[in-house]
C-alpha cells in the first residue's frame, strides 16, 4: 500500500509560472497567437475555442516567461479563484492575466495528477480560503507556492491519473466530433447562405445579393437580445439545467431562467461567444439570451458567421443595440424548412454528445474524491480499477 505524504506545490514543480499582470493588446485580425483567460478554465479543461488573437510580438513578449508545454496545470488566480485545467496543446496559446502554471517535476509528480488533486474538493475549498481582497477573492504568488496536495509515490500518481484521464480521454474524443459535426454544419449554412448555392438557386432572381421571396431586415425584427440574470456559483445547486457564460456551460442549477430553446451570445468577457440550447436554461449576466421568431438553427448560425465588436461605450462588452440593428437576410419558409430538416440530424448529434459528456464528468467526479482518499475500495497498484 503506498503511503500519502503532503507535499507544497512547491517541492513538486520544477516551475511555477505567473502571468504578466498586464492585459496583452488584442489584434484586430485573426492569428496563430491566442491568449487564455480565467474564463476559460474550468473542470480539469482549457476551452481553446473563441480565444482572443494576438501579434507574434505580442506573444512573444507576455510568454517571456515562459511557453506552454504539454502536461502543464493552469490555476486562475481570480474571477474565478481556484479553476484548474490541464495543458493538452500548447501551441501558440500563453497565460492571460489571473493565471498562474505550474509544471510538475516528472521524477516526483505526474501534472496530471496535479491537476486531478487541485480538482478534488477539498483541495479547492482550501485555495479559496487562501484567497485575499474584500470584494473579489484572488491569490497572490507566494501563496499559490503553498498550496498543499497530498500524494503518493509517483507509480500510483499515474495509475490514479490514468483512471480519471480514461474518463477524459472519452470527453475529449466527444468534443471532438462536436466540432467537426459544427464545422460541416456551417459548411452548408455558408453554401446556402452565403455563397447563395441552395437548393433551386439556378432558378432564382438575385437583386443586390437577395435572392426573389426572401427579404433583408434589421436583425431585431426575429432576434431580442435579452439581458440573462446573475447567479453566483455559491448559490447554484450543481445538478439540473445549464447554467450559461459567455465561455459556454459553467454550471448547472435546479431552476431555469429560460424555459425554452435558445442562443446565448456572450455579452462580457468571452465577447461575441455563440452557445444554442436546446433546453431549458440559465444564461448568467455575462451574455445575452435569444428565443427567434424564426428557425433557430438559421439564426444560430448566422450569428455564428458574424463578426463582433467589442464596443460598449461605457463598460467594455457588446452593445445590444448596435447588434440589433444588423443587417440579416430572411430566407423564404421552404429554404428555412429544407435547411432546418438537412442540419437537424449534425445538431441532434452534438447535443447527444454533449449530454454524454455531462455525465462522464459527473462519473469522473464521483470517482475523484475516492482516489483522493487513498483509493478506499479500488486497487491502484497494479491492476483494473
Amino acid at each position: 500500500m503506498s503511503t500519502w505524504k503532503k507535499y507544497k506545490l512547491r517541492e513538486l514543480c520544477s516551475e511555477i509560472i505567473d502571468c504578466v499582470n498586464k492585459t496583452a493588446p488584442i489584434s484586430d485580425t485573426p492569428t496563430q497567437y491566442k491568449m487564455l483567460r480565467t474564463s476559460d478554465v474550468r473542470g480539469g479543461f482549457i476551452n481553446l475555442e473563441n480565444l482572443n488573437c494576438v501579434s507574434e510580438e505580442t506573444f512573444e513578449k507576455w510568454s517571456r516567461r515562459g511557453k506552454l508545454q504539454k502536461g502543464d496545470v493552469i490555476l486562475t488566480r481570480e474571477a474565478p479563484l481556484g479553476e484548474v485545467g490541464l495543458v493538452r496543446q500548447a501551441d501558440n496559446y500563453f497565460l492571460g492575466q489571473r493565471l498562474v502554471l505550474y509544471r510538475a517535476n516528472p521524477n516526483l509528480c505526474d501534472g496530471r495528477f496535479m491537476m486531478y488533486a487541485l480538482l478534488y474538493d477539498e483541495n479547492k475549498q482550501a485555495i479559496v480560503g487562501k484567497g485575499n481582497g474584500a470584494t473579489v477573492h484572488h491569490l497572490r504568488i507566494p501563496d499559490c507556492e503553498t498550496i498543499e496536495i497530498k500524494a503518493p509515490d509517483l507509480p500510483t500518481q499515474k495509475r490514479i491519473a490514468d483512471i480519471l484521464s480514461a474518463y477524459d480521454d472519452l470527453i475529449e474524443n466527444n468534443q471532438r466530433q462536436i466540432k467537426l459535426l459544427e464545422e460541416a454544419a456551417m459548411r452548408l449554412y455558408r453554401e446556402w447562405f452565403v455563397f447563395m448555392r441552395f437548393p433551386g438557386h439556378e432558378s432564382v432572381r438575385i437583386e443586390d445579393g437577395v435572392p426573389e421571396g426572401w427579404e433583408k431586415i434589421r436583425t431585431s425584427s426575429v432576434m431580442k437580445f435579452n439581458y440573462g440574470k446573475g447567479l453566483l456559483e455559491a448559490n447554484r445547486s450543481g445538478d439540473g439545467y445549464p447554467v450559461f457564460g459567455s465561455s459556454g456551460i459553467v454550471g448547472y442549477h435546479d431552476t431555469p431562467l429560460v424555459n425554452e430553446n435558445c442562443i446565448v451570445v456572450g455579452r462580457k468577457g468571452n465577447v461575441g461567444s455563440v452557445y444554442l440550447s436546446l433546453m431549458p436554461s440559465y444564461p448568467i449576466d455575462t451574455v445575452f439570451y435569444i428565443i427567434p421568431e424564426i428557425n433557430i438553427y438559421y439564426c444560430y448560425f448566422e450569428l455564428k458567421s458574424r463578426t463582433f465588436v467589442n464596443n460598449d461605450s461605457a463598460v467594455p462588452g457588446l452593445n445590444r443595440e448596435n447588434v440589433e440593428d444588423m443587417p440579416m437576410l430572411l430566407p423564404s419558409d421552404k429554404i428555412l424548412e429544407g435547411f432546418h430538416n438537412l442540419i437537424d440530424p449534425y445538431i441532434q448529434r452534438m447535443s447527444y454528445l454533449e449530454q454524454q459528456n455531462v455525465l462522464l464528468q459527473k462519473a469522473r467526479d464521483a470517482l475523484l474524491p475516492r482516489l483522493m482518499n487513498g483509493g478506499e475500495g479500488l486497487k491502484l497498484e497494479g491492476g483494473a480499477v
